[in-house]
């Protein structure tokens, strides 16, 4: 049941990557963007990569669920398609019981229609949330982003229809919610009025002229009980810290991705989504998801030759 540790190193490419200092907006305070620690292990049980159908009978991607409208193809996960009124979930079915960790997400959100649909989030909750068309409750609910409005966690928005027509689209946006199933989002502000965000950032993450194998939109989210959530955006040469809370996350959430079109629509597509952890706290983790084994046979150092 364990993970193989993989040193960072290994991912070079990707630490030179996020080496380069942030630009930033207004509310966000210079920095640069964080070097993950040298012990830093990735976690395949939290990520997802190509290619994600290596057998043509795999109707999925190892410990992660889909559905509604989303669909998984060998290079892509698509969450919702360029259609009109179409929901799509893709859920990760390990709880993580991490206290610091780092998340990386590969991109790319495009469409025929120019001014943007509504976007697509990644959760951060105690359960996930798989839309049903032909439910009842469901149809009931005003979803956002797909999701149930009266969720519990954090979420970060990807919003690319500028309702408000202030220009400040697409945008990124950490919002939190308390479980309150009477909860009233603000989206025709796009979330910018007072108490709607904890965070939020305007990001031209829309990429409708670059074909598949162009530069993709870079997401990263690292996340400590000290330092709280930060979010950085990268595209091209444009890059952002994105925002920064100090929202403390419960262990034992899921992460998931949903999406939906209305009368507009576009294609989400998720890349890669690498998820890595100092190996104390990857430790602690295994303890917490597999108890009997890792009383058997604790997770050993590796030493970096």
């Amino acid at each position: 049941f364990f993970r193989q540790s993989m040193l960072k190193v290994l991912f070079v490419s990707a630490v030179i990557f996020w080496v380069s200092e942030a630009a930033h907006d207004e509310s966000a305070p210079a920095e640069h963007v964080p070097i993950p620690p040298a012990d830093s292990e990735a976690l395949p049980l939290h990520s997802f990569e190509t290619p994600l159908i290596s057998e043509w009978w795999q109707g999925g991607v190892p410990n992660w669920d889909f559905g509604g409208s989303t669909v998984v193809t060998e290079n892509f996960v698509r969450i919702t398609p360029d259609r009109l009124s179409r929901v799509g979930w893709f859920w990760n079915v390990k709880p993580v019981f991490l206290t610091e960790w780092t998340a990386e997400l590969r991109f790319r959100v495009h469409g025929r229609t120019s001014p943007g649909a509504d976007g697509f989030a990644l959760w951060l909750v105690p359960a996930p949330f798989r839309y049903e068309a032909k439910n009842p409750d469901h149809q009931r609910l005003r979803l956002l982003w797909g999701m149930n409005p009266g969720f519990k966690g954090l979420g970060i928005v990807f919003d690319t229809f500028d309702n408000d027509g202030k220009n400040d689209n697409p945008s990124v946006a950490v919002i939190s919610g308390n479980g309150d199933s009477n909860a009233v989002w603000d989206l025709e502000s796009d979330l910018s009025s007072p108490g709607q965000a904890l965070a939020r950032c305007v990001f031209n993450f829309k990429n409708d002229d670059l074909s598949p194998s162009e530069e993709l939109v870079h997401m990263k989210v690292t996340y400590s009980e000290d330092a709280g959530l930060k979010v950085y955006m990268k595209y091209a040469l444009d890059e952002i810290l994105c925002g920064h809370v100090a929202e403390k996350v419960e262990p034992g959430f899921y992460f998931g991705f949903t999406g939906s079109t209305g009368g507009l629509s576009e294609e989400v597509d998720l890349y890669s989504f690498q998820m890595t952890a100092p190996m104390k706290a990857a430790q602690a983790e295994d303890k917490a998801l597999f108890p009997a084994a890792s009383a058997e046979a604790p997770r050993e150092p590796v030493v970096s030759p």
